[in-house]
């Protein structure tokens, strides 16, 4: 990982994936249409940096073994605050007919459907 940016706008930069996730998140419970909002019109890091999003449950899952082993990949200098009491929205959809969406749990590692009415947290990337 690489840390870019003000000390409170920093962008993690992703060297094996070239994503870059926002270090810093908005801790507040938010529906899937929230977060959409909240991501879509997000301006964090400068105007370098723009045309944050959601990211797929594909995305969220590269962090994985980063996160199981933090000491040898950064995730912790990384991401110092990442939440485990709760999950995190992606732009995925859900693998239930209807209106939901995967929501990632990094304490079990991996998707769930959750409904676009229940909050979870975001963490948006570009």
């Amino acid at each position: 990982f690489e840390i870019k940016g003000a000390e409170n706008e920093r962008i993690v930069h992703d060297t094996k994936t070239n994503l870059n996730w926002q270090q810093q998140f908005n801790h507040n419970l938010l529906t899937w249409d929230e977060a959409m909002t909240y991501c879509g019109s997000l301006n964090y890091g400068g105007s370098n940096y723009s045309g944050w999003r959601l990211p797929t449950a594909e995305e969220m899952e590269y962090l994985i073994p980063d996160y199981r082993y933090p000491e040898e990949t950064g995730f912790n200098k990384a991401f110092p605050d990442i939440l485990i009491d709760n999950f995190y929205w992606t732009f995925s959809s859900g693998t239930i007919e209807g209106e939901y969406r995967m929501g990632f749990l990094y304490f079990i590692g991996y998707a769930s459907n959750y409904g676009l009415d229940e909050k979870g947290y975001v963490r948006c990337v570009y």
